[in-house]
Parts: C-alpha cells; sequence; structure tokens
C-alpha cells in the first residue's frame, strides 16, 4: 500500500501517511499499488487541467 500524497510505503490499514501525514481515504486503503497509481494519474490530470485553465484566464486578462 503506498500513500495517495506522496507514494510512500505504508504498512496495510494505515489511516494517515507515516511521511507526509496526509488522511488516507478508505477507498485508497483498499486499493494496491496499480490501482492506487491509476486513480492518482486521475486526479492529478484533474488538477493539472484546472490549474491550466486558470492560468489562461488569468493570461487574458493581464494582455
Amino acid at each position: 500500500m503506498r500513500c495517495s500524497n506522496c507514494s510512500a510505503p505504508l504498512p496495510e490499514g494505515s489511516k494517515f501517511c507515516n511521511a507526509c501525514g496526509a488522511a488516507l481515504s478508505p477507498e485508497c486503503r483498499k486499493m494496491s499499488g496499480p490501482e492506487l497509481r491509476k486513480a492518482t494519474q486521475k486526479e492529478l490530470m484533474f488538477i493539472r487541467e484546472r490549474v491550466y485553465g486558470v492560468a489562461y484566464e488569468v493570461g487574458r486578462l493581464y494582455k
């Protein structure tokens, strides 16, 4: 099992990450390596799309 925030290895059943202190959702606690990696990549893509959208809008405001 790995932390969805920092990818640190964790003991099974952990509720918090020992490395970064992030709370782990019950869904993440049930996922194994490949499943967790895929879920984390989806979250990162969602965040990246939002950041790029905001940066685009800010750029348009200051032209």
